[in-house]
């Protein structure tokens, strides 16, 4: 494609090309996140069970949305929700988040290094 001025001389050619050019960069770009264990499991046990995000939602008082960003893991679950889940299910922390216990007693190790520094 050829841009030209009012008195017909070519000002810009090949725009089209550009522009496409910039967007495959773009999407090259995109790199996949890598999805926590816990985000996956919610997801895979949640259909194991049968139930719909639907369900899940109203059951623990959230928005289907927020479930859904949970699965995908653009949202992670912090320790309650985990335990929410957990207990909705009737399944042992674990088989949601293998780390979890691990994850819980380092976040109040850090909670109270936070609260003493307080005092």
């Amino acid at each position: 494609m050829k841009i030209r001025d009012l008195s017909g001389q070519t000002i810009i050619e090949g725009v089209e090309e550009s522009v496409k050019e910039e967007s495959v960069k773009k999407k090259k770009k995109k790199k996949k996140r890598k999805v926590p264990e816990v985000c996956r499991n919610l997801s895979k046990i949640r259909k194991r069970l049968g139930y719909t995000q639907l369900e899940v939602a109203c059951a623990l008082g959230y928005a289907r949305p927020y479930i859904s960003m949970l699965e995908t893991g653009k949202q992670i679950p912090n320790s309650r929700e985990v335990i929410l889940f957990a207990e909705l299910f009737k399944i042992p922390i674990t088989e949601l988040d293998r780390d979890f216990e691990f994850n819980l007693s380092l976040s109040g190790r850090i909670l109270s290094s936070r609260q003493s520094k307080r005092k």
